[in-house]
């Protein structure tokens, strides 16, 4: 049984997740000529962080099935951003990696979003920033507790 705080942050996250998601989206990967799409960008950031895996792993890290997988690596296998390894220890499965490229183009695109979220901070106040910043702190500590 959840308990009504539990119910109440359940809330509040779902509340949170369309205005995260246009604040980060919105001109920063729709209408732009970018070298990947925010899908793309998302699996290239888990495996800067999480170094090569295979297509399973990345599919659970993703919520997303193989066989739509497959086809996002294979998109971005033929514009230079990931390759291909086989494994060592089991020449069947492969691993998929950053490419140099990649690397490169994710360093822009950070330095892209951070030019814009500090435009889009001077609409509050300083004040603001610093609670928005202790909040996002909070969050970063937190949120990866709930993960699977």
């Amino acid at each position: 049984m959840v308990d009504e705080q539990s119910r109440k942050t359940a809330e509040r996250i779902i509340q949170l997740m369309p205005i995260i998601r246009k604040t980060i989206t919105s001109e920063t990967f729709h209408g732009r000529k970018d070298v990947f799409s925010l899908v793309q960008f998302n699996v290239m950031m888990i495996l800067l962080e999480e170094g090569p895996m295979i297509m399973s792993e990345l599919a659970k890290k993703l919520h997303s099935s193989k066989p739509n997988l497959t086809m996002l690596i294979d998109r971005m296998y033929q514009a230079g951003l990931v390759e291909r390894h086989n494994r060592e220890d089991d020449r069947r499965v492969s691993e998929i990696a950053l490419t140099q490229f990649a690397r490169k183009q994710l360093r822009g695109k950070a330095q892209e979003l951070e030019g814009i979220f500090q435009e889009r901070m001077t609409q509050i106040t300083p004040e603001e920033n610093v609670r928005l910043y202790d909040a996002l702190g909070v969050l970063l500590e937190i949120l990866p507790k709930m993960q699977e």
